[in-house]
């Protein structure tokens, strides 16, 4: 499978995506509900407005993805050989329930104007220049920093990550 071209509004609910070529793809206010990616290419990859919900990628390459708005809820986890590199998240997009990078690289990711609910877990992650700021954080239950290395990664807005026992690293 391979999509080049700007997609019109859809929901993809249940489907596996193997091995499968996604670039230059925009995806704009489509939804993901109980999906997964399995070795498949996202470069150059443009998600507006979207909802991502119960979603896995297992050994995928995310290079340049931008995220503008929309949602991401339920349980999502990026996990195994996953790189995801050049991530730019913005726009007032949402993260709410849970979401797990686990074993993966995240290189250049930008996170910011970002509100975020629920759960957010890195584990076991090599974080590359990452920057985060710029959040509401005010919501989440709980942020687990665990395992990763990090270098050269900045998180700006400190005062806005969750206190006491909802933090741990």
């Amino acid at each position: 499978l391979s999509l080049h071209d700007a997609l019109p509004i859809f929901e993809f609910r249940g489907i596996h995506f193997k091995d499968c070529d996604f670039s230059g793809s925009w995806f704009d206010n489509c939804t993901f509900l109980d999906c997964t990616f399995t070795k498949c290419d996202l470069p150059a990859v443009g998600l507006g407005g979207c909802t991502i919900s119960n979603c896995t990628f297992l050994d995928c390459s995310m290079q340049s993805i931008l995220v503008l708005g929309g949602c991401w809820s339920g349980e999502n986890v990026i996990e195994g050989d996953s790189r995801v590199n050049g991530m730019l998240v913005k726009n007032g997009c949402r993260w709410d329930g849970r979401t797990t990078f686990r074993k993966s690289d995240l290189t250049s990711a930008i996170i910011k104007e970002l509100e975020l609910s629920g759960h957010l877990n890195i584990e076991d992650c090599t974080l590359w220049y990452a920057q985060i700021g710029g959040m509401d954080g005010r919501g989440w239950e709980r942020l687990s920093i665990s395992g990763c290395d990090l270098h050269g990664a900045l998180v700006v807005d400190y005062e806005r990550l969750p206190k006491g026992d909802n933090l741990s690293n």
